[in-house]
C-alpha cells in the first residue's frame, strides 16, 4: 500500500506533523515494480476551522511511502 501524507509547514492552527490524506493499494509480485499516480487536490490540503473547510496559503510538505516512517518528501506552495 502506498500512503500519501500532508503537513502544513506554517499553519495558524496546531496540526499534526503527518496527516494521512490518500492511499492506494498496489499488488506486486516479488521483485516487480510499478509506477502509480495519486492525485493531490484541495481536499487533501483542507482542515476544519471555525465551522468551515479551510486551505491556508503557504508551503506544504507532501510525503509518500509504504509506511509513515519511510517517506519521500517534496514541497508544494499554495498561493492566494
Amino acid at each position: 500500500m502506498v500512503q500519501l501524507y500532508v503537513h502544513d509547514v506554517l499553519s495558524e492552527r496546531v496540526r499534526p506533523q503527518k496527516e494521512l490524506r490518500n492511499f492506494k493499494r498496489v499488488a506486486l509480485k516479488p521483485d516487480e515494480t510499478k509506477q502509480i499516480s495519486i492525485k493531490i487536490g484541495a481536499q487533501q490540503l483542507e482542515y476544519w476551522n471555525d465551522g468551515k473547510w479551510t486551505i491556508e496559503p503557504g508551503q506544504f510538505d507532501i510525503m509518500v511511502g509504504l509506511d509513515s516512517k519511510h517517506l519521500k518528501k517534496v514541497a508544494l506552495t499554495v498561493k492566494n
